[in-house]
């Protein structure tokens, strides 16, 4: 219980801070701030399931394509590339082909659109650094928004991806890897989270501001 007080503090304070500052949001980090929103009310109705029905594999099913709609949108405000788009559209439409044919919404957890989901938002998150790096501003990077959520989008995904691709060769065998796993996993939702707050307390510059 402990880490969800943790977590779920963390996503409250975000949003407080997120709100009071929304005048002066730029409008990456207003979608930001809509995704924690959504990131909460998605949280919250699993959270509930789990200790109430046991399963709340469908509320994953039903926020993924939403979520990476959102962290599109985002990436799509900055870069300016209907590639973004058409990844979109393409992932939203397999995730769910996927949770009816493959992974079943009501039954598995949707592995395959977790994975695709974050390759593609490491995909976009070095592609808005690279973007940066080559931007002529006289700004430091720690002034973007988009700079701080990159770099916890990576952190994140990194991590997990390589947790969820070794979970049933290494920690389902080892049950000491598979608590260090599950702590490693907390951390990187902790530190997920916190990036979204700095992204909200920093300058709003944008790529096209020089």
């Amino acid at each position: 219980m402990t880490y969800y007080y943790i977590y779920f503090s963390i996503l409250i304070i975000g949003l407080i801070i997120g709100f009071t500052r929304i005048k002066s949001l730029n409008r990456s980090s207003r979608i930001l701030l809509l995704l924690l929103a959504l990131t909460i009310l998605s949280e919250s109705v699993a959270t509930y399931l789990k200790f109430s029905a046991r399963n709340n594999i469908i509320v994953y099913h039903i926020f993924s394509p939403i979520e990476f709609a959102l962290i599109s949108a985002l990436y799509y405000n900055e870069i300016k590339n209907k590639i973004i788009l058409v990844l979109m559209i393409i992932f939203i439409s397999f995730a769910c082909f996927n949770s009816i044919n493959i992974q079943y919404f009501n039954t598995d957890f949707n592995s395959i659109s977790f994975v695709i989901s974050g390759l593609l938002t490491i995909i976009f998150s070095l592609w808005y650094l690279y973007l940066l790096i080559l931007e002529k501003t006289h700004y430091n990077f720690t002034n973007y928004p988009l700079f701080w959520i990159s770099v916890g989008f990576m952190f994140f995904n990194i991590i997990n991806l390589f947790i969820l691709g070794t979970y049933n060769l290494i920690a389902l065998k080892f049950p000491e890897v598979g608590f260090l796993f599950r702590s490693i996993r907390f951390i990187s939702n902790y530190s997920l989270y916190l990036f979204f707050t700095i992204s909200f307390l920093c300058s709003q510059k944008s790529l096209d501001e020089v």
